[in-house]
């Protein structure tokens, strides 16, 4: 009883943490230097991976292994030849890229610094390939040459198929591919879960079906752990992809909130698809639930995170090693993922040191040094530029007060709390539209933010420009054999 009333007392603690209020009041100016414009999207080509190291492999940041990149499976068992697929890059000095990466990487503390600069780059430009895969829709093939080829010579053509499946098809055809699986149906009949065309094309749904499906059908259940390893590889590959692009798009940080464009959910859905793998009808369950508190894996979760805008639950992983213990991989040195979606249909993601989870049964008792951390630094004003959040600094709010000529009401104090910098920007044009243009330039001028960025913004974040990271106006090829 007393570890239960334990649990239930920290889950009251997280219900109780909620994103602060906005002090809409006269506050001390602090000085910012305005950063360089940004740079084109990132591509690391081949001569550069040359380079540094000649057919070079993953070795991952800690000790502590994840599977190693590999593709000759691949190529055995699939139509799709990596030589053939290429990697959107617009052209760009790559000198120049590698150069500001390596060198950021280099400068950043101690605490928040890759031990290894030349690993940390490998992840980056495998994280550049498993994002055009995810853009194009095919998460398999984002995650099945991270499978090791001492385990991918045991699985069979029927079970590669299966994941392909799952994986690699829209929802029409995999929607044909089931529709008359009654074990599936009766699955879906056992969680209360529609089985239906609409149910697969729904958000919620989606990757859920595709879980239970690969679930269901694999013959070979040890594929089907290696194959949750090397998704949880990808997912690792996509962050220090996203990391790359933040650097390059002079959004550096050590710690921070990353927002940027989800066109048809792609990111979002190769998230959700491995929190369901590994933890499945996890968004059945609220933040506070026994259940979520007690997964160690995915589950959803409170956070201090974007109140009133988040679109569903705000969700976790933990990144973990292969005995289930925190594998500390992620940029800045951190080992869990918090994300979600906005109603504005961005996609929210922030890496954190600890996850939510209370288990006694698995030792996992990661809630309480992430709650200890929120207590300390709750209330406090971040004062280092590498420390992005959602957070409006307190030189915007002193500047938005100066142009409102009247009192906020509590309501206009809401909408403000709620969203930010943007809501600034929608007030000033409804009620003070001569002073639009002085705090606009305030924002790209002296901030430094970029003027596409504003009318999605809630405070200091991360905003990564989607169409940098994915459009190009040359591609060039790849292939594993050149690293």
């Amino acid at each position: 009883m007393h570890i239960y009333r334990i649990i239930i007392t920290l889950a009251l603690c997280i219900n109780f943490i909620t994103a602060e209020e906005i002090r809409l009041e006269t506050v001390d100016t602090h000085a910012f230097t305005k950063p360089e414009p940004y740079h084109h999207a990132f591509s690391l080509l081949q001569e550069e991976s040359q380079r540094l190291e000649s057919k070079h492999k993953v070795e991952h940041l800690t000790n502590n292994s994840v599977p190693q990149d590999t593709n000759q499976h691949y190529l055995r068992h699939n139509d799709i030849s990596l030589s053939e697929s290429t990697t959107k890059a617009t052209h760009i000095d790559t000198n120049d890229h590698l150069q500001k990466l390596t060198t950021t990487l280099q400068s950043l503390p101690e605490k928040s610094r890759p031990a290894d600069i030349k690993q940390a780059l490998d992840l980056i430009q495998q994280g550049q390939r498993a994002w055009d895969h995810i853009q194009e829709g095919n998460v398999y093939n984002a995650i099945i040459t991270n499978i090791p080829d001492d385990q991918a010579k045991n699985i069979s053509k029927s079970d590669y198929l299966i994941m392909k499946n799952a994986y690699n098809t829209n929802d029409a055809t995999f929607w044909s591919i089931i529709k008359n699986d009654t074990n599936i149906q009766k699955k879906c009949t056992t969680l209360n879960i529609p089985f239906s065309l609409q149910s697969l094309t729904s958000l919620e749904q989606n990757m859920s079906l595709r879980a239970l499906y690969a679930d269901t059908n694999l013959a070979n259940k040890d594929f089907l752990q290696s194959f949750k390893r090397a998704y949880q590889t990808a997912i690792v590959q996509v962050q220090w992809h996203l990391f790359a692009h933040a650097i390059i798009q002079d959004q550096a940080f050590t710690s921070g909130m990353i927002t940027t464009k989800d066109p048809g959910h792609h990111l979002f859905k190769f998230l959700d698809g491995y929190a369901e793998l590994v933890s499945p009808q996890y968004k059945l369950y609220n933040g506070t639930s026994l259940h979520s508190l007690l997964e160690t894996k995915a589950y959803t979760r409170h956070s201090s995170h974007w109140k009133g805008q988040v679109n569903g639950n705000q969700l976790g992983i933990d990144i973990q090693d292969e005995s289930n213990k925190p594998l500390v991989i992620l940029p800045g040195n951190k080992s869990h993922l918090l994300f979600g979606t906005l109603k504005n249909d961005m996609v929210f993601l922030k890496w954190e040191n600890y996850g939510t989870t209370l288990n006694p049964l698995e030792g996992d008792y990661s809630v309480i040094p992430h709650l200890k951390g929120y207590f300390e630094k709750h209330g406090k004003q971040d004062e280092s530029t590498l420390h992005r959040r959602e957070k409006i600094a307190p030189d915007i709010t002193l500047v938005f007060n100066k142009l409102c000529s009247k009192p906020l009401t509590d309501a206009q104090i809401k909408y403000i709390n709620t969203y930010g910098i943007s809501g600034m920007i929608e007030m000033l044009k409804a009620y003070y539209p001569a002073n639009l243009r002085t705090f606009e330039n305030y924002l790209t001028q002296t901030k430094g933010y970029d003027p596409s960025t504003l009318s999605m913004r809630k405070g200091g974040e991360i905003i990564l420009d989607h169409d940098k990271m994915s459009k190009s106006d040359q591609k060039t090829e790849f292939s594993i054999d050149d690293l």
